[in-house]
């Protein structure tokens, strides 16, 4: 089996012993807290049917949440598995009627991560705080919420990110490298969500080149360039936010909303990128500036494909400098 496919599979199980975890929990965490809410809803007081009504809008969600746990695992198991349509076909294993791809995956146990987060766990960590002192029914739900079941909660959002984390892990895998291009890697990139966007990125800049869409392809080099540099200087953002107030004291903006000439500069300033380089990523944004209409008309530019394949030798220059820089940071 070739390596990448066994790293993919490897990963594929491993999010799914991650996601059974979360799927025990949840389900412990949903019959104790309806138990409870049974319990203080028999009271027939306002303040037992306030606590009932909350604690059933939870277990609605939990029970939401570990419907779609299962469903996601069970597409995991079907992608997972090799020869699926064989062992349809012979074994008269029953067929998926529709799987969740691993992207959307990811973004439902992203959504299902905040939702157990915002609804439930802060809920309650700021409900204990009002009810600690009190002694009446009231206190319920801080006693339901903080005991095994506020562990369970706790380590149910654990395994939910850790298959999150495992499954962006398992679909860069499956970004196949491009045949026309250098190949590149992007563990030096912190957030593995921009890991994806950029394998993405860098996979569709070979088929631009590939179909000749050359003004699309030095669009794209630009934008790579440009994400790579918020995430590098992000990781050491107290230096470059020092850095940039020093350079422009009237802005106060983010990171993210730097121009990436600042970027550029702000990078050099940090060593980050030496005068060199800098002077090579200049000329990867002056060429990125053709996304507006007027500046090609006005430069009157000649996009040939010698043209492409340098600023993309640039481009691969900059990000080798940039992963060996990170590396050292």
């Amino acid at each position: 089996m070739p390596a990448d496919k066994y790293l993919l599979q490897s990963g594929l199980a491993s999010a799914m012993f991650e996601l059974d975890e979360a799927i025990k929990r949840l389900s412990r965490l949903d019959s104790s807290l309806t138990h409870q809410a049974i319990s203080v809803g028999k009271a027939g007081t306002d303040t037992g049917l306030a606590i009932f009504v909350e604690l059933k809008r939870y277990t609605d969600l939990l029970d939401d949440c570990r419907k779609q746990c299962l469903a996601i695992r069970k597409s995991l198991q079907y992608l997972s598995t090799r020869n699926a349509s064989i062992l349809v076909r012979f074994l008269n294993w029953q067929p998926i009627k529709e799987t969740i791809d691993i992207r959307t995956s990811i973004r439902r146990l992203e959504r299902m991560h905040a939702q157990l987060d915002d609804g439930i766990l802060t809920y309650a960590t700021s409900t204990a705080s009002v009810l600690a002192d009190e002694k009446t029914e009231r206190s319920a739900l801080a006693i339901v919420m903080f005991s095994a079941d506020i562990e369970d909660l706790q380590e149910a959002l654990k395994n939910i990110q850790a298959a999150r984390a495992l499954l962006i892990e398992a679909e860069l895998l499956q970004i196949s490298p491009s045949s026309n291009l250098p190949e590149q890697t992007w563990d030096f990139i912190t957030s593995l969500d921009l890991r994806v966007l950029l394998a993405r990125d860098y996979q569709e800049l070979s088929k631009l080149i590939d179909i000749n869409a050359r003004k699309s392809a030095l669009i794209l080099c630009g934008s790579i360039m440009e994400a790579t540099l918020v995430s590098v200087l992000k990781d050491i953002e107290l230096n470059a936010v020092a850095t940039y107030s020093r350079q422009f004291p009237k802005s106060q903006k983010q990171i993210e909303d730097w121009k990436l000439w600042e970027l550029i500069a702000v990078a050099h300033l940090c060593k980050l990128i030496d005068e060199d380089t800098k002077r090579q990523a200049d000329i990867l944004r002056d060429y990125r500036n053709l996304i507006h209409p007027l500046v090609e008309t006005r430069r009157a530019t000649e996009l040939d494909d010698e043209l492409v394949q340098a600023q993309v030798v640039l481009l691969k220059r900059l990000l080798r400098i940039l992963s060996r820089s990170s590396a050292n940071v």
